[in-house]
């Protein structure tokens, strides 16, 4: 570490040792943890492809019945997930330590296509009421336009 600019006094406060940061999300070698650090690194490197997600997580079914609770809570942290946090009491076991993530990331998978369908519920609704049905065709199949109406029109979660 470069201290020639830092005062003489503050020098000696100033621990110079070799930092070593690694980043979970591109870490390509996850095979050689034999530990849950290996689901929470492979967790959050699908973290933000919901299919991929859950696509990973069936396939390691076994690893994510039974998670350790502090995996789970390492996960529901570094993905900034809010719904994990909110759900972790319904599949944790009784005696505690361990969270059933499987069930929690289906059912989050769920809510969000319940969420999504009674969006464009209401969007329909509107559109119908309108009279706009080549408006409503068109938010049917392209996501990026019915993104836009849902902001045109206030319709949020």
């Amino acid at each position: 570490m470069e201290l020639s600019d830092v005062p003489e006094c503050l020098k000696n406060k100033i621990a110079d040792y070799p930092m070593e940061l690694l980043e979970v999300r591109d870490y390509p070698d996850t095979e050689r943890f034999r530990t849950d650090i290996r689901q929470v690194f492979e967790f959050l490197k699908y973290a933000t492809d919901k299919k991929k997600l859950a696509e990973y997580v069936q396939a390691n079914k076994s690893a994510f019945s039974d998670l350790n609770e502090q995996a789970y809570d390492m996960i529901s942290c570094m993905s900034k997930s809010g719904e994990l946090k909110e759900i972790k009491k319904k599949y944790q076991d009784k005696k505690g330590g361990k969270v059933n993530m499987c069930k929690a990331i289906t059912d989050m998978i769920a809510e969000g296509r319940r969420e999504g369908e009674l969006l464009f519920a209401r969007l329909t609704q509107i559109l119908l009421k309108d009279g706009q049905v080549e408006i409503l065709s068109r938010a049917a199949d392209d996501e990026g336009y019915r993104q836009k109406l849902y902001k045109q029109y206030g319709i949020e979660k």
